[in-house]
């Protein structure tokens, strides 16, 4: 009796990065998203679970009534090794026997069962190559309301994965111990090649949930129709990840027909405008320069916010910044206004007084006040 080839396993995936479609239909999608985001964990299905019903079961090769008979009996002398020859002899028979009354179809149906209930207990985690895939945006990321993640392709957890092979004639030799490799768990049939699959599998045992470094999801991006309140959600969850997190929100080009990626609204940076004033008042019965400044913060619209604050300096006093009322301001971009500045160091009274009691300002701060413009 002739046994079929062995059949290899595909390729180790080599592409630099993966691509995991999914969508928010639910608060519990919306969960587990914060879970991978911010705990960085993923969930890996079970077969059943699935959009294809025949997703990493294999189809079994037909055999002969002596083929069929050979692997029953096979599987009978290594499930009882203790059987005397006479009592093989028997089981043999009886074998043989059923195999005629039934007909292999029969037997093959039972065999395939058999089969698929053993393989439910693994896991499998699809991802694609591209994330500019207008089918995957449709089918699986709520039609371009869901998101899509990009990981990058290093680390012990994605030297597993593996090219999804697209082929229709791979059948599964049962008789042919070569064929007991796993490859199924990589083949689809061909009408699923445009999604141009990645995937790894974890095998029974080993729990739903894996584990992976942070540093492994690089970027997340927004479908183009995802709503404003996830939207916000999944960017405020970014910033505060460790390591950030780069949110994107995919664009549709209508006349290339293609998708492409946008930073898209990013959270505003407030701006600092700094308005000198020049006043002379009398001290002890001397006159006296005094600048008078006001440090403004701005919105996106160059308005003052409520976080302003009036400063004051003459001489060689200090600058006294009320730290409450800022908060935390992080940027380095000051739009400078100047109505009279002309005392000598008074760039570096300002600088250092900010840099003082704002620390969170950089150093090259100074710099920054340098850029005076007359008005």
């Amino acid at each position: 009796m002739q046994k079929s080839a062995a059949i290899p396993l595909p390729p180790k995936a080599t592409v630099p990065f993966f691509y995991k479609y999914s969508s928010l239909p639910t608060p519990e999608h919306v969960e587990r998203l914060r879970v991978i985001m911010q705990e960085h964990e993923l969930y890996l299905p079970s077969l059943p679970l699935l959009n294809d019903p025949t997703d990493g079961r294999p189809r079994l090769a037909s055999l002969s009534e002596e083929q069929m008979s050979s692997f029953i009996y096979t599987k009978l002398v290594q499930r009882s090794p203790d059987l005397s020859p006479a009592e093989l002899a028997r089981e043999r028979a009886i074998i043989i026997y059923n195999v005629k009354l039934h007909g292999t179809e029969t037997l093959l149906r039972m065999l395939t069962e058999s089969l698929y209930s053993e393989l439910e207990g693994y896991r499998v985690y699809s991802m694609s190559k591209r994330y500019d895939n207008l089918s995957l945006w449709a089918k699986y990321a709520g039609d371009h309301s869901g998101y899509c993640l990009e990981f990058v392709n290093e680390g012990p957890l994605f030297d597993t994965a593996r090219d999804v092979m697209y082929k229709d004639s791979l059948r599964m030799d049962v008789n042919n111990p070569e064929h007991t490799n796993g490859f199924w768990f990589f083949c689809k049939r061909p009408e699923w090649s445009n999604e141009e699959e990645v995937r790894m599998v974890l095998p029974r045992g080993h729990g739903s949930k894996v584990k992976f470094d942070p540093r492994w999801l690089k970027r997340l991006i927004l479908g183009r129709n995802i709503s404003e309140e996830n939207e916000q959600t999944i960017r405020a969850w970014a910033s505060q990840r460790t390591p950030t997190l780069a949110v994107v929100k995919a664009r549709y080009d209508a006349i290339h027909q293609t998708i492409s990626r946008t930073l898209g609204p990013q959270p505003t940076v407030p701006r600092l405008r700094l308005l000198i004033r020049l006043r002379m008042q009398l001290r002890r019965g001397r006159p006296e320069r005094v600048h008078i400044w006001r440090l403004d913060v701005l919105d996106d619209r160059d308005r003052r916010t409520s976080a302003s604050a009036d400063l004051s300096v003459g001489n060689d006093r200090a600058c006294h910044v009320r730290r409450e009322e800022f908060g935390s301001v992080l940027t380095d971009q000051l739009v400078l206004s100047r109505h009279h500045a002309s005392a000598s160091g008074v760039r570096n009274h300002v600088a250092d007084a900010v840099q003082e009691s704002l620390p969170e300002f950089p150093r090259k701060l100074p710099n920054c006040l340098s850029r005076l413009d007359r008005i």
